[in-house]
């Protein structure tokens, strides 16, 4: 949910399971004021706390379920989509974040992941979207499947280890906008890891 006013966030309250989490609508802004990606909250009060003092600066959240299990539950969806129909697509692994917590990923791996790529699909189609998004995932510990996390539509951190890995999807989306050219499907190598040296080594 989104609250969009202080009654709107009471309204909602009641229908929401702790903890949950606070995300911000523009990252870079909430982690200059706040430090951090985004915020855990435990109890309604401290929900109202850290939604308000977003809200008060003119940074929208998002109040979204905590999906619960470790940092390597994370996957990546890459996609870039033609027409409604995807075109190229990789998956890849979180294996570290910097912060463990909820920090940004500072070791990702290629890796096949099927149980993403028809979700991933289905939401990109649902949205819209057209050209690269990148769909991230993270396994409920729970019940062992793959729950929604976002969808960004722009490169990701990690975007340099598709390019690495034979999907060079910075330059397929510059030659199908300037020259036409519909990318294709590619090959692409699994095991093939992206780090961070300056965040991983203080992750590990």
């Amino acid at each position: 949910v989104s609250p969009g006013s202080y009654d709107e966030l009471e309204s909602l309250v009641d229908r929401l399971r702790f903890p949950c989490l606070v995300k911000p609508a523009e990252s870079y802004r909430y982690n200059r004021a706040f430090g951090v990606k985004m915020k855990r909250v435990h109890t309604p009060d401290e929900l109202r706390a850290a939604w308000g003092e977003a809200f008060d600066l003119g940074i929208g959240t998002m109040v979204q379920e905590l999906i619960p299990g470790p940092e390597t539950g994370g996957v990546n969806y890459n996609v870039y989509v033609v027409d409604g129909e995807p075109r190229v697509e990789m998956t890849a692994r979180k294996m570290r974040l910097s912060p463990s917590d909820f920090g940004y990923p500072c070791a990702v791996v290629s890796g096949r992941v099927p149980e993403v790529v028809e979700p991933g699909r289905a939401i990109v189609r649902g949205m819209g979207i057209e050209g690269f998004a990148n769909v991230e995932f993270k396994q409920d510990e729970r019940d062992g499947r793959y729950k929604l996390m976002e969808v960004n539509g722009r490169p990701n951190m990690s975007g340099r280890l598709a390019t690495r890995c034979g999907v060079d999807f910075p330059l397929l989306t510059y030659r199908h906008l300037v020259d036409s050219v519909v990318p294709a499907p590619t090959a692409w190598r699994e095991g093939v890891h992206w780090v961070n040296e300056f965040t991983d080594t203080r992750a590990l």
